[in-house]
């Protein structure tokens, strides 16, 4: 009977072990915060400014302690890789882009505290379930 108790034990603790193992993973970030925090200082962003992308996302304008950061948020085909562009231009440097296929959003962050700073972004789907690009243009750009 011993023996019988130990092989069930030891086997309850396999399939909880495989249990765990196969355990969905946590959702991609789903906030602009928790994207920003990928790519620069961890924690909580202040939003400056967002915009629609049509009804396929919204782009957001963040910073934290000097940093600058952009990032478009999917709300249609989330959980699909499709294009998503997120891009930063800083007052007197290079523009920082991170575009490509995702899944859940874009991000890009620059150390930028007393710049001013503009800022795009865009998303794509090649199945026709829409687009959406948005531009802060030089004039509209965000200085502090």
């Amino acid at each position: 009977m011993r023996r019988i108790l130990a092989s069930l034990a030891i086997m309850a603790t396999i399939v909880a072990g495989l249990v765990v193992a196969n355990a969905p993973t946590a959702q991609a970030a789903t906030s602009p915060s928790t994207a920003c925090s990928s790519v620069g200082p961890d924690g909580t962003w202040q939003t400056l400014s967002s915009h629609a992308l049509s009804d396929v996302g919204r782009v957001y304008l963040m910073y934290k302690n000097g940093y600058n950061c952009v990032t478009v948020i999917k709300y249609k085909a989330v959980g699909t890789a499709t294009y998503v562009e997120a891009r930063l231009g800083i007052e007197g440097s290079r523009q920082k882009t991170d575009s490509g296929n995702y899944k859940y959003y874009a991000a890009v962050a620059q150390y930028a505290p007393n710049d001013c700073v503009w800022w795009w972004s865009g998303e794509m789907f090649t199945n026709g379930s829409g687009s959406g690009y948005w531009e802060s243009g030089r004039i509209s750009a965000y200085c502090g």
